[in-house]
């Protein structure tokens, strides 16, 4: 619920004014820098011996229920906060430390990449040398060919 900024006052369970109240505050000689003067003198003693944190929250109980609560409530929301403060601090890490390790992934998909080229590069070279080498014999073959047929000929001139 939103806290409102202005002053209610309140007097008897009617509306009033500050002044009114301060009035009525003085008439009853009422101090209210000095709130365990509304407690019996047997509570003021117990107060002596508590903690801080114990004084507090017995103050809160005895001025009323709701303000209580109300803290009670900011306790639990603030250890809420630091909980999800400390989880966003660890998903954060865990976030960085994932982001490094797919950079690291990354240079080796890049260079398994660069392998797979290499080896099709290598097929297809040694396909090339095949062929390279099959054009050499086939040229060869032809040179002989043509020297067989040369010779041949020369021989069927002589022999005629």
């Amino acid at each position: 619920s939103p806290i409102s900024c202005l002053q209610a006052w309140k007097l008897d369970g009617a509306a009033s004014t500050k002044k009114a109240v301060k009035a009525r505050m003085e008439s009853l000689r009422i101090q209210v820098d000095n709130p365990l003067q509304f407690l019996p003198q047997d509570k003021v003693g117990q107060f002596s011996n508590l903690s801080p944190v114990e004084l507090l929250r017995h103050t809160e109980q005895a001025i009323g229920e709701e303000l209580y609560e109300k803290h009670q409530s900011l306790i639990r929301d603030d250890a809420a906060l630091k909980a999800l403060k400390t989880r966003l601090g660890t998903e954060t890490k865990t976030l960085d430390d994932m982001e490094a390790q797919n950079e690291k992934l990354k240079k080796d998909v890049d260079r398994w990449n660069r392998y797979q080229a290499a080896l099709k590069r290598i097929a297809a070279l040694h396909g090339k040398k095949l062929w390279v080498e099959w054009a050499a014999a086939f040229e060869a073959y032809e040179k002989c060919n043509g020297e067989y047929k040369e010779k041949k000929a020369e021989h069927k001139v002589k022999s005629d």
